[in-house]
């Protein structure tokens, strides 16, 4: 009943699926993602594509939540999204094959690139930069090590920054135009902010602040930022 998700009356415990990929399954009886039954489900910058079998199936009753957020739901057959029953469905800034109801959706070829293994989202794709910042969830397993667990997401599906780019990407994976040593915030200019996220997570290990990436962040990543001061180009 679900190629890659079954959800079977979960109205006990809220879910979330976050930088998920979901894609290349196969079902013959429901969908790739079935939710029968939730108390709150949702999907956050989550990417269900290209499966055999409908995208998603969402049953449940009054008082019951799902949430699609920044999410991609694309190349799935026969239908991207079925709803049964009175369940609140709240779709938002996500690309949806065949279109879907809510603020800042579109229905557009997310022009996802399969290529020798990697999955990229190709530089023309209308899912970047149309994602909405305010609806990441906080980083409540700490996922870049800083200590800080309120802070909002702060990488995607490979464990890249979340925000590449002017606002977060629709989908699992963000797009980064170019390689800007010492641009750790991905604004495409390094400045101050910069120097100062390299300061606050000194001698962390496995942080986005390691522009070196030799494993700690200290004087060589300030350095660096220094040395490549400004725009981006």
């Amino acid at each position: 009943m679900g190629g890659g998700v079954l959800m079977l009356y979960a109205d006990q415990q809220p879910a979330m699926f976050v930088n998920c990929m979901i894609d290349n399954n196969t079902t013959s009886a429901g969908a790739t993602v079935s939710v029968h039954g939730t108390i709150a489900t949702k999907f956050v910058n989550t990417s269900i594509i290209n499966n055999n079998g409908s995208g998603l199936y969402l049953e449940g009753w009054e008082g019951h939540q799902v949430d699609v957020h920044n999410s991609i739901v694309w190349g799935n057959t026969p239908i991207s999204i079925t709803v049964m029953g009175d369940l609140a469905v709240d779709v938002r800034f996500s690309d949806i094959d065949g279109g879907w109801e809510g603020e800042g959706n579109i229905n557009t070829d997310p022009l996802i690139v399969f290529n020798e293994g990697a999955v990229i989202l190709d530089s023309e794709s209308p899912c970047i930069d149309n994602g909405s910042d305010a609806l990441l969830p906080a980083d409540a397993l700490d996922l870049d090590n800083d200590g800080d667990v309120f802070e909002a997401l702060p990488l995607d599906f490979f464990g890249e920054l979340r925000v590449g780019g002017v606002s977060v990407e629709m989908g699992a994976i963000e797009y980064h135009s170019q390689v800007c040593l010492g641009d750790v915030d991905g604004d495409l200019i390094i400045n101050i902010t910069d120097l100062l996220t390299i300061i606050a997570q000194w001698g962390l290990t496995n942080s986005p602040a390691d522009v070196n990436l030799d494993g700690t962040v200290d004087v060589t990543d300030l350095l660096i930022a220094v040395g490549n001061w400004g725009p981006c180009e």
